[in-house]
């Protein structure tokens, strides 16, 4: 097979027409690829960053249950089955801050009712 040289006569206009489209074509050829390598590195970083949050949620269940291990079991009270323990760990919260508080407030409003006798005794 021999390669023939094909001469054609384009006028300047159409020249200029068919030059412009084929511009535009390696413009948006390049365009393309740089749009394809960019979601090539967006692709490497997410797999990045999906095995970096893997490793961070491992290392913090990890570190869940050696905190469970460390605090106490509670039990509550069911109706249906009697006593149960539960795999969530509360710390108790003390009964007697409550009473304490109470008594607070009613110190509170004694006080408040005897500085209103003083102020009217005083007139001030």
């Amino acid at each position: 097979m021999t390669k023939e040289k094909v001469y054609v006569s384009l006028s300047p206009s159409i020249y200029k027409e068919s030059k412009a489209l084929l511009l535009e074509s390696q413009i948006s050829l390049l365009n393309s690829v740089k749009i394809l390598e960019n979601l090539k590195e967006l692709r490497r970083r997410k797999a990045d960053l999906k095995m970096e949050l893997e490793r961070q949620i491992y290392f913090l269940l990890r570190r869940i249950d050696s905190l469970r291990k460390e605090v106490p079991k509670t039990q509550s009270v069911n109706l249906s089955s009697g006593i149960k323990e539960f795999d969530e760990y509360e710390i108790e919260k003390p009964k007697k801050v409550r009473q304490v508080d109470q008594r607070k407030l009613t110190i509170e409003q004694e006080l408040l009712e005897v500085r209103e006798k003083l102020r009217q005794l005083t007139g001030k």
